[in-house]
């Protein structure tokens, strides 16, 4: 899942320099109803090749004839950064962001390693003071992510539709 901060980011970048993305046969399917050039190239390298693993690295050269390209560049991230969270097992990308006096500054995006944790303390004892067991102990931590699921959705703006 994709932090509400990355997503913002996405959308407020004028380009991308850079973006490497690796991804396994068996995630290809993730990018299935995707239409950018990534994810065509990805899922015909899988038709072609068969079982294969991809490490894809594209980058564009700094200079203003290169800003369509990096816009370009930018819409096929875009594209696939939805599922990039499930279908990849790396996916990072050089956003490019102009400043109002003209300079270009940069910065690297995670698009697969979010994790959201939140501390909750869990009991180890039961009700009489008596240590319990591991299989109830885990339960009882599932438990309290479930209490606070909402809370965690909220934290990545993530839809409990």
């Amino acid at each position: 899942m994709l932090s509400k901060a990355e997503v913002e980011r996405l959308g407020s970048a004028q380009g991308a320099s850079r973006i490497e993305i690796r991804i396994g046969s068996h995630k290809v399917s993730a990018l299935r109803g995707r239409n950018g050039r990534l994810a065509s190239f990805l899922r015909q390298a899988q038709e072609a090749y068969g079982d294969i693993n991809v490490t894809m690295i594209i980058s564009v050269p700094r200079g203003r004839a290169r800003d369509e390209d990096r816009q370009a560049l930018l819409a096929d991230l875009q594209d696939i950064a939805p599922v990039a969270p499930d279908a990849a097992a790396r996916a990072q990308a050089r956003l490019v962001f102009a400043e109002a006096d003209g300079v270009e500054r940069s910065r690297l995006v995670e698009l697969t390693e979010h994790h959201i944790t939140a501390k909750r303390r869990v009991s180890a004892v039961d009700d009489e003071g008596n240590s319990i067991r591991i299989l109830s102990a885990v339960d009882a931590i599932l438990d309290v992510a479930g209490e606070h699921e909402r809370e965690l959705r909220a934290a990545v703006g993530a839809d409990l539709g």
